[in-house]
């Protein structure tokens, strides 16, 4: 499923991630490049506030799923070890791959294909039968034409 997201909800999702990066220690902070901190910064929502409620984890706070997917990849880009990153892309390209195979089989061409044909075929179908059944009707006067003749074949 494809969800429409405006430039507002991003703008917000920057601020969140600019709170929560404000937190973690700085080891961590300083391994995100300072181009990708200042991309945030100079599009986050000024206006907007947000607080980290720190007598709750973190998958209890109130964090949307667009910040979430930036501290997912910075957490795969600049914090996972090796091992870890080759794991999650292992697994991000397997969910890919089941994805696009869902996908295809939602969308198979040979399947619209077959299914337009059919319906070209039905359409073709119910014109031929339209048209002998055309040829079958008679109007008033050739039906009175026929009893005339059948009077006098007699």
């Amino acid at each position: 499923m494809i969800k429409v997201i405006d430039e507002k909800q991003y703008k917000k999702a920057f601020k969140e991630v600019l709170v929560i990066l404000n937190i973690i220690p700085n080891e961590y902070y300083d391994k995100i490049p300072k181009e990708i901190i200042l991309t945030l910064q100079q599009f986050q929502d000024e206006y907007y506030e947000y607080e980290l409620e720190f007598n709750k984890e973190f998958r209890e706070q109130n964090v949307s799923e667009i910040s979430k997917a930036i501290l997912a990849n910075f957490y795969r880009d600049y914090w996972a070890s090796n091992n870890e990153k080759k794991k999650i892309i292992e697994k991000e390209n397997l969910q890919r791959i089941k994805l696009e195979d869902e996908k295809r089989k939602k969308y198979n061409p040979e399947d619209i294909f077959r299914v337009s044909n059919l319906k070209e075929k039905q359409i073709e179908d119910t014109n031929s039968n339209n048209s002998l059944i055309l040829m079958k009707k008679e109007n008033f006067f050739q039906k009175i034409i026929i009893k005339i003749k059948k009077i006098f074949l007699k």
